[in-house]
């Protein structure tokens, strides 16, 4: 079982929790910049480079609810091709714009004041860049805190309710309250064998549904159970168990427990 030291996790909750929307933008700006290492850039390609919000504005046009999950991915690729980049340098020059550091130029956290835009980049956006690369899958994390007065999930809520500068305040105003017992990441990766009948809103719901169900179980369990040496077995074994729920022949969901970390007072 992997253990760690407060001020590691508070790291975590600061930098990665900030992001909201049931998603970590910061991950995904991890991700992205990592994708964005194996992909040319174009931007600099001497074509001029569109702002990445109007891109992304413009893949938010689309009818995109009711198209097929092969339907939109090209369209995307359509639109950055025809800006003269690709999708993963449009998603990290966003982040890029969008992200707030300190005075010793750590990053605090991703500001996009659009929070349907937010959503969108995070959700629908990402799912396609990753199968556009060929590499289907989406990483997520949840933190297990309290603090006295609310439950672990309400004070979840809270903070999904929360802008990250909201968040921010909220959390430095009350920090000696707060107690981080346990981090969890993980990843969900999906096969779609017909990308061309498969609707995107299900691709999407699917992958909510097993964010959401995965949250939810580790948020509601007990102080005991998540103190409990065999804290990482159960979560492995409910993670199969959802897995199977969000899969059929039309969509496979595969998930798994990247990380586990735990603070000395989970014990």
């Amino acid at each position: 079982m992997k253990k760690t030291k407060l001020g590691m996790v508070f790291i975590l909750v600061s930098a990665i929790g900030l992001a909201g929307c049931g998603s970590s933008a910061s991950s995904a700006l991890a991700e992205t910049t990592s994708v964005q290492r194996m992909v040319p850039s174009t931007s600099d390609s001497g074509q001029g480079e569109k702002n990445p919000e109007e891109l992304i504005r413009s893949m938010m046009s689309l009818d995109y609810a009711a198209m097929t999950v092969k339907g939109f991915n090209e369209s995307v690729l359509k639109i950055c091709e025809d800006a003269g980049t690709n999708v993963f340098d449009v998603i990290s020059r966003m982040y890029d714009q969008s992200t707030v550091y300190d005075e010793n130029g750590e990053l605090k956290y991703i500001l996009i004041s659009d929070k349907a835009l937010q959503i969108f980049m995070e959700t629908t956006l990402s799912y396609s860049a990753q199968e556009i690369f060929g590499e289907p899958v989406m990483t997520d994390s949840v933190v297990y805190m309290t603090m006295p007065g609310m439950t672990v999930m309400e004070l979840y809520q809270k903070r999904e309710a929360m802008s990250a500068e909201e968040w921010e305040a909220f959390f430095a105003e009350n920090i000696t309250d707060f107690k981080v017992l346990a981090a969890l990441s993980y990843e969900i990766k999906t096969t779609i064998p017909s990308p061309e009948t498969l609707l995107l809103s299900e691709r999407d719901n699917r992958v909510k549904l097993a964010k959401d169900s995965i949250n939810e179980y580790l948020l509601n369990l007990s102080k005991e159970e998540v103190a409990s040496e065999t804290l990482e077995e159960k979560l492995r074994s409910e993670l199969e168990m959802i897995s199977a729920r969000g899969s059929d022949e039309h969509m496979t969901i595969e998930c798994s427990v990247l990380t586990l970390e735990r603070d000395s007072q989970a014990d």
